[in-house]
């Protein structure tokens, strides 16, 4: 099966299940064998998501003249985390991440890895290096450390209002919008990623970084 295209895996999941080819897959009934973690996943510009210690991470490397390494600490992806949209589906991978530092809870994503703009790696490492070592999780924590997230991210101009619940150590969820697109990638426009519009109104903008554990 693994050698299927995604369109042909999902229609077969959507056959097994008696889902009708329009309709979203609920990301609960994928496979888990269907899924690549994050940390072993190799594209050009990605980062090594296995590294758990963060004096190994770019940012902490400086080479021999004391220039600070290009390669960013965090990745970026359009995802969508509850359900896999039914067009397009061979643009998507499916993305299992590890979050929550000592939780050590399982993200599991429908996602388009997107190439970080240099103010998204800033913004990104700067919200990786303050989680980590937390072991925060939306699904265990207080109202208060939720808000301090939102507020580290209105300090950008960001907001997640609409898909905090993916918040943990590792995992830096932002609302996508045309601001944010811009702010985060290299894509400008909502039209240069390949789902219609009406799809990505279930789809959130995704910063990982490495778990600590």
């Amino acid at each position: 099966m693994k050698h299927w295209s995604m369109s042909s895996q999902l229609k077969a999941l959507r056959a097994e299940v008696g889902l009708p080819c329009y309709a979203h897959i609920p990301m609960r009934i994928v496979p888990d064998d269907l899924f690549t973690d994050t940390s072993t996943y190799s594209h050009e510009g990605w980062p090594d998501l296995a590294a758990t210690d963060i004096a190994d991470w770019p940012g902490s490397l400086k080479s021999l003249d004391g220039a600070i390494p290009q390669s960013s600490d965090v990745g970026l992806a359009l995802a969508f985390c509850g359900s896999i949209p039914p067009d397009n589906a061979d643009c998507l991978q499916l993305f299992r991440h590890n979050t929550s530092g000592c939780w050590r809870e399982s993200l599991r994503f429908a996602g388009v890895p997107l190439e970080l703009s240099t103010s998204g790696s800033v913004l990104g490492s700067t919200l990786a290096r303050k989680w980590h070592g937390t072991s925060v999780a939306a699904r265990f924590a207080p109202l208060e450390t939720i808000e301090e997230y939102r507020n580290s991210l209105k300090a950008f101009g960001l907001d997640c209002n609409e898909c905090f619940q993916h918040f943990a150590e590792g995992s830096y969820p932002v609302d996508l919008d045309d601001g944010s697109l811009e702010r985060l990638s290299t894509v400008y426009d909502f039209r240069d990623l390949p789902f219609p519009v009406e799809q990505l109104e279930s789809a959130c903008l995704l910063i990982l970084a490495p778990n600590s554990a």
